[in-house]
């Protein structure tokens, strides 16, 4: 039995891939290149010959360098495992990525995240340190904090076990065309993968930076406000509401920089006052709608009680009425907005010699005829008594009333 534990001795002194390296391991680990280790190995024929070892387990980086290489320090070994599949070590993810437990590796958002479309970034930002560590167990992570210490400004690492690092959609600008309005925000603000929250600026991150749900409401002369839409000439597309609510269907709807356009309808209403100086047709107000092309007066006109006087309305350049008095037709000059008025005054003058007013619109006589100030009716137009008429035969004059003229009977 003795003489056989010897010859296994024997053995056990043989080294095998160890440089000029004799005798036990504890005598041999000098011999090993840095990061490496001395192990037993059993041979096949059953000898132990004692190997260096690395460690085998660590991330590759871009260029191909082995974790610990002497050439980088991108990942360095911090310890001895004693087994090659389960080092510690720790390395550096660059500015802008995010570290893959699953694949041991430091990637950008545009790797991880489908078509992203550069519209992802690390939340880290491109200012701060980013270190993974592996102890052979678990992932931990270090990040440099910025704070305030004191009298100045230092860094306080922080040692998370969960990933600090994540992908986060950037802000893009959703802009709002007013349309012919005033008072719209020129723009809002979404974040890429966010199909919920709307900011007032791009400072999405910031925690302070208030979320918005609503957006003011703009006003424009005459019309009246549906929303903020897409497209206006589609229903579908609405994302705030009349009110400046945001509608919750209206999230799905803009997945990158978009337009919104404000939506009006002619609408809003407006007072007609009738103020009659002749004295016989009271005042009335009358409420109108700038959604109609006129406005209905809703008013008794009756015009024999203007006979032989000339009236004359004055819409103070707003529009003008109907030929029969009902209806006002709105200028687009007119200067009125919702809730104002706008007075529509009737003087009346006495009807001019010369001329005939019937239901207070004037005519001119016929020609070489006149008339009476006052008179209403084409027969109150007659011949002066010295108008002296001529035919084939010579002049002649005709019969003068006794009120001095030479009275027509006209053939209307």
């Amino acid at each position: 039995m003795l003489k056989h534990f010897a010859i296994f001795l024997f053995f056990a002194t043989i080294c095998i891939d160890c440089a000029n390296a004799t005798g036990t391991c504890s005598a041999m680990t000098n011999n090993c290149e840095s990061g490496e280790w001395c192990e037993t190995q059993t041979e096949a024929d059953n000898t132990i010959s004692y190997v260096c070892s690395g460690c085998t387990n660590g991330p590759t980086d871009p260029n191909n360098k082995a974790c610990g290489d002497s050439n980088t320090a991108w990942c360095q070994y911090t310890g001895n495992g004693g087994n090659s599949n389960n080092c510690p070590w720790e390395m550096t993810c660059s500015n802008g990525t995010v570290f893959v437990p699953a694949e041991t590796a430091c990637k950008t958002c545009n790797e991880i995240i489908e078509n992203a479309n550069n519209h992802y970034v690390s939340n880290l930002g491109a200012a701060s340190s980013y270190k993974v560590m592996w102890n052979g167990t678990i992932f931990s992570y270090m990040v440099s904090w910025v704070i305030y210490e004191g009298d100045g400004w230092g860094s306080e690492p922080v040692y998370p076990t969960e990933n600090p690092a994540t992908c986060v959609g950037k802000p893009y600008e959703v802009n709002i065309n007013c349309n012919g309005g005033t008072g719209c925000p020129t723009k809002v603000y979404r974040q890429y993968g966010n199909e919920t929250d709307w900011w007032q600026t791009s400072d999405i991150y910031n925690d302070e930076q208030p979320k918005i749900t609503d957006l003011p409401l703009p006003s424009r002369k005459r019309h009246l406000f549906q929303g903020y839409y897409l497209d206006p000439d589609n229903d579908d597309t609405q994302i705030f509401g009349a009110n400046g609510q945001l509608k919750p269907a209206g999230n799905t709807l803009i997945s990158g920089t978009a337009t919104l356009f404000a939506k009006w309808v002619l609408g809003g209403n407006y007072t007609i006052i009738v103020d009659d100086e002749c004295g016989s047709l009271s005042n009335f107000n009358s409420s109108c709608s700038f959604a109609n092309t006129y406005c209905d007066l809703n008013h008794s006109f009756d015009g024999t009680r203007y006979n032989g006087k000339e009236f004359h309305w004055d819409t103070d350049n707003c529009g003008t009425l109907s030929s029969d008095f009902q209806k006002f037709y709105l200028s687009d000059d007119c200067d009125i907005d919702n809730g104002d008025s706008i007075e529509i005054t009737l003087t009346c003058t006495s009807c001019p010699a010369g001329s005939y007013c019937k239901s207070g619109q004037i005519t001119s006589c016929p020609t070489n005829t006149t008339s009476f100030a006052g008179s209403y009716e084409k027969s109150a137009c007659h011949y002066y008594s010295g108008t002296v008429f001529r035919d084939s035969v010579g002049s002649f004059s005709l019969p003068v009333g006794e009120d001095g003229i030479i009275t027509v009977k006209w053939d209307y």
